[in-house]
């Protein structure tokens, strides 16, 4: 049996942040990558996460790194 490790412990938050893409211009991004996916690969997974897009999408994140965040600032 496998524990669920959170994003939070997968990266060394001393050089990255993890962001929320709910409410950005990234959901949007994120959700046409997706269909693109869909209508190359014929993907169930892909299909799945659109027809969930409402409860998956919380479950994506932005991993931004300190040092690009700041030369975009």
């Amino acid at each position: 049996m496998s524990a669920v490790i959170s994003a939070e412990e997968r990266c060394n938050l001393g050089s990255v942040d993890l962001e929320s893409i709910e409410g950005s211009k990234d959901a949007q991004i994120v959700r046409d990558l997706i269909t693109r996916h869909l209508e190359l690969t014929g993907s169930r997974r892909a299909k799945w996460i659109l027809d969930n897009w409402p409860e998956m999408l919380p479950r994506f994140i932005k991993v931004f790194p300190h040092e690009f965040k700041r030369v975009l600032e």
